[in-house]
């Protein structure tokens, strides 16, 4: 079983994918049954963040990996009006898992960087920009 965090945002997948840069293993999870979870009913795209050694680094209690998350985050909402983000323990192949979302929470992006990695599994996190 390993963690993987999903990020949507409406937007195409190289702009999501150029706020998280080279610190991480990306995957576009859009098709998949996590995508759809992570995107709820909006259109847009979805990337699997990896650490590229297993997921659970990204949840881990690495401060580096915590704050280039909460970074790429932030980068995103430069350019987009909110960002879902998703965590989920996968117990098979986790593009191909269904998923069902347990909760959904709209917040700040100030209130998702004090709360990152501690995330509740399957809960729809949706971040929008606190400064606007």
């Amino acid at each position: 079983m390993t963690y993987f965090l999903a990020v949507a945002a409406p937007t195409e997948q190289s702009q999501i994918e150029a706020a998280f840069g080279d610190a991480f293993y990306l995957k576009d999870a859009s098709g998949s049954p996590i995508g759809a979870a992570a995107l709820g009913h909006k259109d847009g795209a979805v990337v699997l963040v990896n650490s590229g050694h297993g997921a659970t680094h990204i949840v881990s209690r690495r401060k580096d990996a915590d704050r280039q998350v909460v970074d790429g985050v932030r980068r995103l909402l430069e350019n987009v009006p909110s960002v879902s983000v998703l965590l989920h323990l996968a117990k098979g192949v986790v593009l191909e898992e269904p998923i069902s979302v347990r909760g959904r929470r709209r917040m700040t992006f100030r209130e998702f960087a004090e709360l990152f990695p501690e995330l509740e599994e399957d809960v729809r996190y949706a971040v929008v920009n606190s400064w606007q």
